[in-house]
């Protein structure tokens, strides 16, 4: 069960957090508790490339009975 459960909320939290609170709160929320503010490069790469992955993850996981 967890083959799907832990992608899927990996997924459901990227996409909550960066696309549906918008880039603002994203930066604002990784940002909280240190110095300097996080790069620029910081949303796009975990906007794409972080949900990409969750979503190839929970597709890898059905069709191979899990990739763990």
């Amino acid at each position: 069960m967890s083959i799907y459960i832990c992608p899927l909320g990996a997924l459901l939290a990227g996409v909550m957090f960066l696309w549906v609170a918008g880039k603002k709160f994203a930066l604002e929320s990784v940002s909280e508790g240190i110095k300097k503010p996080i790069g620029g490069w910081f949303y796009p790469l975990a906007k794409y490339v972080y949900c990409v992955c969750a979503l190839i993850a929970l597709i890898a996981g059905a069709i191979l009975g899990g990739i763990g």
